[in-house]
Parts: structure tokens; sequence; C-alpha cells
């Protein structure tokens, strides 16, 4: 008799209905360093002017009625606020198959990553000096004190790899001051943000981007695990929304 009026009771509990778009709050971390002209101003999120990537994920959430809260920290700790779903999203990551296991990206029906609801396609150049070649566009060469690259980005670990990845660890800002002293051979950044800080820096005379890239990727804002599972539908909205941000 007990377990009839227990089940009796589980059908008459009303079941939770999906939360409305407009009800939803999706909170992201991005990186505390400014990185003109994606991302001004440091550590705090500017009521204004915050930059071209944070204004486009804003129209691209409010389109399909939903709301963003942004936040900002070190990259490394955006990453670890994702994976232990303390954080919603994060911008700006890469695919790599290992990020696949604790976030999830946009995907084709097959599958595959989906770069057509990505954030940005963006160009990572060797940063060097004009008197000092390192870079051809295919290999490396000349490279003494090591090539320099943002903390924790795929760009390092790629570095690493090769085997040429200095033992500093330097901004973009400390990095490229650093091969203007002659202290680096090298430093990959993306390309808008590398010569944005060497001409703030004032020395376009001195450093030049690599005509050839020494990698090109695909920016994205991936969910975490735990968003995703109970908000998908959200999501795969939003993604829809941001590939049509700059229509």
């Amino acid at each position: 008799m007990f377990k009839f009026v227990v089940f009796g009771l589980l059908f008459l509990l009303p079941f939770a209905p999906p939360v409305q778009a407009d009800d939803l709050v999706f909170r992201v971390c991005y990186e505390s360093d400014a990185n003109p002209p994606y991302m001004l101003g440091n550590f705090e999120v500017p009521a204004e002017n915050t930059g071209i990537l944070p204004q486009k994920i804003k129209r691209a959430a409010e389109a399909v009625g939903l709301k963003v809260q942004f936040y900002r920290s070190a990259w490394k700790r955006c990453i670890r606020d994702l994976q232990n779903n303390e954080t919603d999203a994060t911008f700006s990551m890469i695919w790599t198959p290992e990020r696949d296991d604790w976030a999830v990206f946009p995907k084709t029906a097959d599958g595959q990553v989906d770069h057509n609801l990505a954030l940005e396609k963006v160009n990572y150049p060797v940063f060097q000096r004009a008197s000092h070649t390192v870079w051809n566009g295919a290999a490396f060469s000349n490279v003494k004190m090591g090539i320099g690259a943002p903390i924790g980005y795929v760009a390092e670990a790629k570095l690493s790899q090769s085997g040429i990845l200095s033992r500093m660890k330097y901004t973009p800002q400390e990095g490229l001051r650093q091969l203007a002293q002659g202290r680096l051979d090298g430093y990959v950044v993306e390309e808008k943000i590398g010569k944005y800080i060497v001409a703030n820096i004032g020395e376009t005379h001195r450093i030049k981007a690599s005509s050839r890239p020494f990698m090109v990727a695909y920016w994205h804002i991936p969910f975490s695990k735990g968003f995703y599972q109970q908000y998908s539908d959200n999501a795969k909205a939003f993604w829809q929304s941001l590939a049509k941000a700059d229509d």
C-alpha cells in the first residue's frame, strides 16, 4: 500500500518546465589581461568599450533572449572553472582533443568541430626582430634563446613540442619587449594583438610579424559539460546566433 501511495504521488508531481531563454543567465569567464582590440581593460569588465569579442557575445546572446554575466580571471583559472563547472562558458578557446574531454564545442552532424560557429578565425604569426629571422613560414632556424608564447595557450604547447619554447614565461606585453631587447628570438601571439602591442611600445621598426603564420586557428566559446547537459538547446541557439552576429 505504501509503495502504491509513493508511486501515485510521483505521477502527480509536476515536471520542471525547460528554462525560458529570458530567464537564463550564463556566466562567461575571460582572460583578465587586456588584449586589444578583442578585449579591453584589465581585471575588471568595463562598463563600456569591452572590446570586439565581449560585444559580439553579448549581441548574439541577446538575439536569442539570453543574458550574459561576464567575469575575468587568469586564463588557466578560466580553464579550471570550466572543467569544474564553476563557469558556464569561456573564450577564446581553440579546440583540441584534450579540451574536448571536458568542454562542449559546437559540432557538425558527423561529430566534427563546427568552425562555422566559431567566435573568430585568427592568425598567429611569429613576431621576430627585423634583423634576425627565425621563422620562414615552414620551419624555425637560428633559435638560441627560445620562442615565447602566452602561458596556457595552444601556441605554447606547440612550441614546447618542437623543443624551442623559451624557459622564461612572458605575457605578450613582456615577451614583445624582451624580443625588442634581444632577449628572445621570437614571440607567437595573435596577429592583431601583437601588432597593437608592438605599435604601443614603439617598436614597429625593430619587430615584424612573419608574413606566413605559425598557426591559423578558430577561437570558440565552448560550454561546460554541466551547463550543456541541462541547457543544450539554449547553447545551440546561442552558437547559431553567434554565426550571424557579423551579418
